[in-house]
């Protein structure tokens, strides 16, 4: 009977030691889980709002007190909040930004959708109402992809330039998509002002080109075409 009662206790002492590192095994996993979480929702949020861009001590409070919430992550959320901050500091960023030209220089004055419209003179002297939509998409740092589309009534373009620029100096090529035309441009540029030559065969323009802000100015005189003469206004 004492032995038969030994065993019963002896039993009940390893199944309660059993459930205590089941416990514990269980709690290691919650605990893991929860690390995993925190790094992958730091991960997201320093993706979207660029966390390792502010001072360390900065992301850390922004991280447990803004982002997060510490009662319920508990010692997860420090951890993985201390490796973001020690991998921001590693790398400089924790997730790069994706890769984008810029223009740098006068060229960045341009850059953007503009739309407006005008007036288009013809050699006869018949002039009409144009509507048009420009766009400067930047290439790298000092060059950058120009597109004119205009219609009026009686007639349209597609204009492309590629434009580059050097302390001041501009200088390009053109293409007018519809009419298969091309030819080259040099000219000069300051902050917000483009002046222009243009040439093709049987054909030459000067240019000249305002912004100011969100509006800008273009103003056509050409020799040797149909066209004599274009003025419009934009707004981006």
């Amino acid at each position: 009977m004492k032995h038969t009662a030994l065993l019963l206790a002896l039993s009940v002492t390893r199944l309660a030691r059993n459930r205590q590192r089941v416990k514990l095994i269980e709690n290691k996993a919650r605990e893991a889980r929860r690390y995993n979480y925190a790094v992958d929702e730091l991960r997201r949020r320093g993706q979207l709002f660029g966390l390792c861009r502010v001072p360390s001590t900065g992301l850390l409070i922004a991280a447990m007190g803004g982002l997060m919430h510490r009662e319920f992550f508990g010692q997860a959320a420090m951890t993985a909040a201390a490796w973001l901050i020690a991998s921001c500091t590693a790398i400089g960023s924790f997730i790069p930004a994706p890769a984008q030209a810029q223009t740098g220089g006068y060229l960045s004055d341009f850059q953007g959708t503009w739309n407006g419209a005008g007036t288009l003179s013809h050699r006869d002297g018949v002039s009409e109402r144009i509507r048009c939509q420009a766009s400067y998409a930047p290439l790298d740092a000092r060059r950058l992809q120009q597109r004119l589309r205009c219609t009026s009534d009686s007639t349209s373009f597609d204009l492309v330039s590629n434009l580059t620029e050097d302390s001041g100096r501009l200088s390009g090529d053109w293409t007018e998509i519809g009419r298969n035309a091309r030819g080259n441009l040099v000219g000069r540029i300051t902050r917000g002002n483009i002046s222009a030559n243009v040439q093709g065969t049987g054909f030459t323009a000067a240019i000249v080109v305002a912004a100011r802000g969100n509006r800008q100015s273009v103003n056509i005189r050409s020799e040797g075409g149909d066209i004599t003469a274009i003025s419009m206004t934009l707004s981006r």
